[in-house]
């Protein structure tokens, strides 16, 4: 059986930066303990699909983890620093998009470059959340929410990009075009601008930006 037990929950729905008397989790996937620690700790963030328990790419076909482990008189977020080393994956904070992505550490992943931002950033969406969305219909919403019409290289395939699985993330107080650019960095993908017009196509990173180990 799975279980996850918080002691003292009453102190988990407080601050981030509240120390929790006791975090205790039993037999709990990996993926659902980083996902549940980094929302206590009020992150912005999304899961490398390298990252077993991802629900996209090869974490998806990882072999499940499971965590038992236990926490006294620490922050969520500092419970969330020590699981992630305990299992060799790193938190990439990005002030560019204020998304973390987490990550493998070995992959030796790098902010998002503002120029994947621009400056027109466009209004603040307080709350944007997708739920087991295709990966291609996230970047559609998220380039409409970005004023951007987007297209796919030719040589990128929508359904070979959707048959890897889902995207869900929930993101506060962030702009569309924020958005995208940490979505597309996250899964390998970059976008290149027509600067004349609203028009941008999405294409795979060459081999040098994909940051491989």
């Amino acid at each position: 059986a799975l279980a996850a037990v918080f002691v003292s929950d009453a102190c988990i729905v407080g601050a981030a930066d509240d120390a929790i008397p006791r975090i205790q989790m039993v037999n709990v996937p990996l993926a659902d303990v980083i996902r549940n620690l980094a929302r206590q700790s009020n992150l912005n963030y999304i899961l490398d699909p390298r990252v077993p328990g991802s629900d996209f790419g090869p974490g998806r076909l990882a072999p499940k983890l499971s965590v038992t482990a236990s926490w006294t008189n620490v922050t969520a977020q500092a419970a969330l620093s020590a699981l992630l080393k305990e299992h060799s994956l790193t938190m990439v904070t990005n002030p560019a998009t204020t998304v973390t992505r987490i990550a493998p550490a070995n992959l030796s992943v790098k902010p998002v470059p503002t120029s994947q931002v621009g400056t027109n950033t466009g209004s603040v969406i307080p709350l944007l959340v997708m739920d087991s969305v295709s990966l291609t219909e996230a970047v559609t919403k998220l380039a409409s929410a970005a004023s951007l019409a987007v297209s796919l290289d030719p040589e990128l395939s929508a359904t070979a990009l959707d048959a890897q699985g889902t995207v869900s993330f929930r993101w506060e107080r962030i702009t569309g075009r924020q958005a995208l650019a940490a979505l597309l960095d996250n899964y390998d993908l970059v976008m290149i601008e027509d600067p004349a017009t609203s028009a941008a196509r999405i294409t795979q990173k060459s081999d040098p930006e994909r940051k491989q180990p």
